[in-house]
């Protein structure tokens, strides 16, 4: 969190959203072996590590994206015979440039649960619910202008199918979810709050996940993302799992 972020929204406001993010969790029932696969994050083993970058918003109203980089950790809730499999995924990512002049914080918790069908071996589909926030900030600490940031929390709820294709040593998963979030978004200058909208929004992502060993990449395109603008977004997802 850079100090230019904290200038501009209020540090409780602020602490509050973080803490929504990394501790508020949703339910979601379903069932089996590759929990999340449709979602981009596949598991090999009972836990996964993963760096990515993906594109945001820069102050979550614009068009205009910048990178970000964050890390996400995972863990497989039960054992992989179970019929039906659970796991967590937690994330962080954090965005600061121009000497603190601009800051994003990025960070949620998500639940997932799959279901291998049976009758078509490879095909896996996937529900997955949990909590996120986001923050922008810009201003300067030494400057007079106006400090502005935004927060946004989204309860967003996904539903995913992915298919296997062995090519060698490698699995090969294309995938497409859909995604509705319900998002809340509030507004600040200089420390005061001038706006709050609240928005439901139905989005799709598509791309693939390929495995080699315990090692899994991901590509994923997002569209219409619950709180951001109209607009897709890539996201690189790089980690081990064991």
């Amino acid at each position: 969190m850079t100090r230019a972020l904290e200038a501009q929204i209020p540090r409780r406001r602020l602490h509050n959203a973080v803490a929504v993010a990394l501790v508020g969790l949703t339910l979601v029932a379903a069932d089996t072996a590759q929990a999340q696969q449709p979602l981009g994050l596949p598991f090999v083993g009972r836990n996964q590590l993963s760096v990515s970058v993906t594109e945001r918003s820069r102050d979550g109203v614009s068009t205009e994206q910048e990178a970000v980089f964050g890390i996400m950790f995972g863990r497989q809730l039960n054992s992989n015979d179970a019929p039906v499999q659970l796991s967590v995924v937690a994330r962080a990512a954090a965005r600061a440039l121009d000497a603190g002049e601009r800051g994003i914080f990025d960070g949620g918790l998500t639940l997932a649960a799959s279901h291998a069908v049976r009758a078509i071996d490879g095909l896996s589909f996937t529900g997955a619910a949990g909590i996120s926030a986001i923050a922008w900030g810009t201003g300067r600490p030494d400057s007079d202008d106006e400090d502005r940031g935004r927060i946004v929390q989204s309860l967003p709820l996904s539903v995913g199918m992915s298919y296997d294709v062995r090519l060698g040593s490698a699995t090969v998963a294309p995938f497409i979810a859909t995604t509705a979030a319900y998002s809340r978004g509030r507004d600040y200058v200089n420390d005061e709050r001038i706006n709050q909208t609240s928005i439901w929004r139905l989005g799709h992502s598509a791309g693939v996940s390929v495995r080699f060993g315990q090692a899994v990449l991901s590509l994923s395109d997002v569209n219409r993302e619950g709180g951001m603008p109209a607009k897709n977004r890539m996201q690189f997802t790089a980690g081990m799992s064991w």
